[in-house]
């Protein structure tokens, strides 16, 4: 069975969610610190 894999964007998506489940008050706009460190 072939295990896919998710995409860049998704994966992105998923760690900046995770950051703001850990600190609710996290800035992960498109131009912070969290958001350029996921990609």
């Amino acid at each position: 069975m072939a295990r896919s894999v998710p995409a860049l964007a998704d994966m992105t998506q998923q760690q900046l969610r995770d950051i703001r489940n850990q600190l609710p008050d996290a800035d992960v706009s498109g131009d912070s610190d969290y958001a350029i460190r996921a990609n």
